[in-house]
């Protein structure tokens, strides 16, 4: 099916030179600033969702730190007022 896809798309213009279809697709049909752009903006788009997922985390462990020492430092009082 590929391959069908392929020959259709350049046959015309290139007829058995494929090398020169994708050459002129690489160098002439790519707009590599918006390849590029795109790429830049996923990859911000990757470290921000990280930077959350961290925080997230951090967050969570910080709150079950917190409930432990609440518990524990409860049962001590709770001990002491016996």
């Amino acid at each position: 099916m590929e391959e069908f896809k392929f020959r259709h798309a350049y046959y015309l213009d290139f007829q058995n030179r494929r090398p020169d279809y994708i050459s002129t697709f690489m160098e002439k049909l790519v707009s590599w600033d918006a390849v590029s752009s795109r790429l830049e903006a996923a990859q911000t788009l990757v470290a921000e969702r990280e930077k959350e997922e961290e925080r997230i985390k951090t967050d969570y462990e910080d709150e079950q730190a917190l409930e432990a020492r609440k518990m524990y430092s409860s049962d001590g009082d709770e001990s002491e007022a016996d």
